[in-house]
């Protein structure tokens, strides 16, 4: 299923790796989905009324092994340091470990893991076994590579020219779309930055149909609006303004496929652009 495997810096799968051999790779299939379910009352069948993907589990097993006790004992201590809880130095909550690998194909993934049980035995003298369970709590594979639109400016809309001359000719408006090219089959959650001068900025998703958009003006060209859509927050400028969403914005992920976007400000001399980047999303592999 793999030729290379790295967890944070550790390379425990691929050409060269000679401390450390994969024996079982488990994980890496579609995760588990919860399904609320229920029997319908006085009559047949039931009905499911949501369906969600749940957390993956990546389980690994394998030998760890050395020419001597020292070489041998130096594997299993960095077995152990990649395999160690992470916490932030400043809050005290846990991060995760950056896992990534490489398909027989020679696709390149990536997710971010928790390492929920680390445990090595020592079968002789050189040589041991070793199990790993890491809990990822995105279910969906992501390749290495970032999608992104480009910078790109306001929609600057139609018009004409004074002193007009009939017949009248007007403009068709210009400028204010990008497209994303989703490759994966998964949807993906982009982040959106739009930066400099912006009145009321809105984004819309031509294909899937969403709009977002902030009741707000950024005034120097130096300002940075960063729109996660899968964390649903708004930073302007590193501050949480996530009271300038109007009320029927929608939180939006981009669809397997092109997703096209429209950009425009309530100021056609506004000067700031838009930026949607995101990573390819798989369900398994």
């Amino acid at each position: 299923m793999l030729s290379s495997l790295t967890i944070d810096s550790l390379q425990i799968l691929g050409s060269g790796v000679t401390s450390y051999t994969l024996q079982q790779i488990e994980g890496f299939d579609a995760p588990d989905v919860r399904l609320n379910a229920y029997e319908k009352p006085g009559e047949d069948g039931g009905r499911v009324s949501a369906a969600y993907y749940g957390n993956r589990t990546i389980s690994l097993s394998g030998i760890v092994s050395g020419a001597d006790a020292v070489t041998y004992e130096q594997a299993r201590r960095n077995l152990a340091s990649a395999c160690r809880v992470r916490r932030d130095s400043s809050t005290g909550y846990p991060e995760p470990a950056t896992v990534t690998f490489t398909a027989l194909s020679g696709a390149q993934f990536t997710l971010d893991a928790y390492i929920k049980s680390f445990k090595q035995t020592t079968d002789n003298i050189g040589f041991g076994r070793f199990l790993i369970v890491m809990v990822v709590p995105d279910p969906l594979l992501y390749g290495i590579e970032s999608l992104t639109s480009g910078q790109f400016g306001i929609r600057v809309p139609g018009g004409v020219t004074y002193p007009i001359t009939y017949p009248a000719i007007y403009d068709s408006s210009t400028g204010g779309t990008a497209s994303v090219n989703n490759y994966g089959n998964a949807d993906s959650w982009p982040v959106l930055t739009i930066r400099g001068v912006v009145t009321n900025p809105t984004i819309y998703a031509i294909e899937i149909g969403k709009t977002f958009q902030l009741t707000l003006s950024a005034t120097s060209a130096s300002d940075v609006i960063v729109i996660d859509m899968a964390d649903k927050t708004v930073l302007y400028n590193g501050m949480s303004v996530l009271n300038a969403k109007s009320v029927d914005s929608e939180w939006f992920s981009l669809p397997s496929g092109i997703t096209t976007f429209s950009f425009s400000s309530s100021s056609t001399s506004d000067t700031g652009t838009l930026e949607v980047a995101a990573r390819p999303a798989y369900i398994g592999l």
